[in-house]
């Protein structure tokens, strides 16, 4: 099963967004890959955000949802991403990003195992 999120990037400030804005490039549409930084000092889960054609890195996914996504990554799960939307103010830049990836089966009968499942299905 094919499952689409909308996630907003973090630490956009600290990579190339500000300068690929500048140039232009980052618009809606940019297609980008994920990676698992196994050897991030900061936490093992981080899961860098790059354009995929130049490889410049635009921010990380959220450190609560880092353990989901280091494991979609690993696993080969993602299917696509892509920037839905940019904003700026003339510090920072908020970048949103949508992500396709993969449910296993196994995942998908956890979650239909879930209390929160069974509660809204009932």
């Amino acid at each position: 099963m094919k499952v689409s999120v909308n996630l907003q990037l973090k630490g956009t400030t600290y990579y190339a967004a500000r300068e690929l804005l500048k140039n232009k490039f980052l618009k809606s549409g940019v297609e980008l890959r994920l990676e698992h930084q196994h050897e991030n000092p900061h936490d093992k889960n981080a899961v860098a955000v790059l354009v995929k054609k130049s490889g410049e890195m635009l921010g990380h996914i959220s450190r609560h949802l880092a353990p989901k996504y280091s494991k979609l990554v690993d696993a080969g799960k993602i299917i696509e991403a892509s920037i839905s939307n940019v904003s700026h103010t003339k510090y920072y830049v908020w970048i949103n990003v949508d992500i396709t990836y993969e449910l296993t089966d196994a995942d998908l009968e956890e979650r239909h195992n879930s209390l929160l499942w069974k509660s809204a299905s009932s």
